[in-house]
Parts: structure tokens; C-alpha cells; sequence
């Protein structure tokens, strides 16, 4: 990916040039996960560390693929991430 593409997406944030049927879906789990970024969460995608923005985008461009949700938490159960993994293609 160019380098001018990814500044360009770094510039929407969470309107990152999503079709209009998912950008309400998208902006919110996007504000979510950057609420989460910021009490200090680590976001993952598919096991590598990710944006709010790219996780929101991922789970929402492809109504044909499905994501899950894990949370992730120490021996003390304080969640330190949540990870996004593909799970399987929708048919």
C-alpha cells in the first residue's frame, strides 16, 4: 500500500471511505475501539496490534466475512486487548 493511501485514511479516521451502508456501523465500533485505545487497550487484528480505524473498517467493508470478538485479560481478569479474528466467509 502506498504511502500516500495510508496518510489519506489517517486523515478521514473513522470515515475512512466506507460505503455509506456501513459507515454507521463502522464510525461507532470505531469510536468504541478508540475509547478503548485511549483507557490504554491494545487493539489486535488477526493477532497484529491494529488501528480503530483498520479494525472498523476490516469488520465492515466485507458483509461476507465473519469476525470475532476476544477479550483479552491477565491471571488478575483485567482485560489488556481485544482481538479481532477472521473467523470464516459467509455465504
Amino acid at each position: 500500500m502506498a504511502y500516500k493511501e495510508i496518510s489519506e485514511r489517517r486523515r478521514k479516521g473513522c470515515d475512512n471511505g466506507i460505503k455509506d451502508k456501513n459507515k454507521v456501523k463502522a464510525q461507532q465500533l470505531c469510536k468504541e475501539l478508540q475509547q478503548y485505545k485511549k483507557e490504554g487497550i491494545r487493539l489486535l487484528l488477526n493477532g497484529s496490534p491494529s488501528s480503530p480505524e483498520e479494525i472498523a473498517r476490516t469488520c465492515t467493508i466485507r458483509e461476507d466475512r465473519c469476525y470475532m470478538r476476544d477479550y483479552i485479560s491477565n491471571d488478575s481478569n483485567e482485560i489488556w486487548g481485544i482481538g479481532f479474528d477472521f473467523v470464516k466467509d459467509i455465504k
